[in-house]
């Protein structure tokens, strides 16, 4: 029988109450109908996961009492991959994000491409970005992942790719471009970590490739068709869990 997960902030206290907030117990309590001394799975988010049971304080109020922590259930990709994805329609974004952490993505970076006709102001960027790490949550809970990709701020692309750091050893940055060269895994190393960049429906100017290649990123294709945006990056994920990840286990 499937368990029943439920993400929760950090810190998660073994043996110990946890009140539980109007949208949490409207979920249990509400839409799953769950009784008192139903048990689930409660997970931080980080890597730790709780035994759980429903119940309620001396007040009435919907707490969770947590049990000891759980065994790593191994669900998490072994391989740290970022996607770093131009942004386009809302909702096709948000397909993205709950399809990548399903895949095994562990850092989503959304920028602003020059053809990607999407503008934001501070307020607009703070609010997709609460939305997408809810979805990433969400999509967390429902695979059996116990750690929740990390959604950055929408920003411009070259404010992006300044944030990162020098690559590490192992690391490799791939630009995927339909006329690029080589395929992607045609050729190097299995990588440690892998840095993912997929483009607007426009494409990414020479401009931006230009200063990708500065960041250390790699020109790579995806096959003989042209892919949308918001289905490259999935594809390129899956691609890259089944040549150096886990997705042929």
């Amino acid at each position: 029988m499937r368990r029943l997960r439920l993400p929760l902030p950090p810190p998660v206290e073994p043996r110990s109450l946890r009140p539980l907030d109007e949208s949490r117990r409207h979920y249990l309590r509400d839409v799953l109908r769950l009784d008192d001394g139903a048990a689930l799975v409660v997970f931080d988010g980080t890597g730790g996961e709780w035994a759980a049971c429903l119940g309620r304080d001396d007040s009435g109020g919907s707490v969770l009492a947590i049990g000891e922590r759980l065994p790593d259930p191994g669900s998490d990709p072994a391989l740290p991959v970022v996607l770093v994805q131009a942004l386009t329609h809302a909702r096709s974004i948000d397909e993205v994000v709950a399809r990548a952490t399903e895949i095994g993505v562990g850092t989503i970076v959304p920028v602003l491409a020059a053809r990607g006709r999407v503008r934001l102001d501070a307020a607009g960027a703070g609010r997709r970005q609460s939305r997408w790490r809810t979805i990433a949550a969400g999509a967390a809970r429902q695979c059996g992942r116990t750690r929740v990709p990390d959604c950055t701020t929408p920003r411009p692309l070259a404010e992006a790719l300044a944030a990162f750091p020098p690559a590490a050893p192992g690391e490799r940055r791939l630009l995927l471009t339909p006329e690029a060269p080589h395929p992607l895994g045609g050729d190097g190393a299995p990588p440690e970590r892998l840095v993912l960049m997929i483009g607007p429906e426009g494409g990414w100017t020479e401009e931006e490739k230009a200063l990708a290649a500065r960041h250390g990123f790699e020109p790579r294709r995806l096959g003989p068709r042209t892919l949308r945006t918001d289905t490259a990056g999935l594809v390129a994920l899956a691609v890259a869990g089944v040549l150096w990840g886990d997705l042929n286990d």
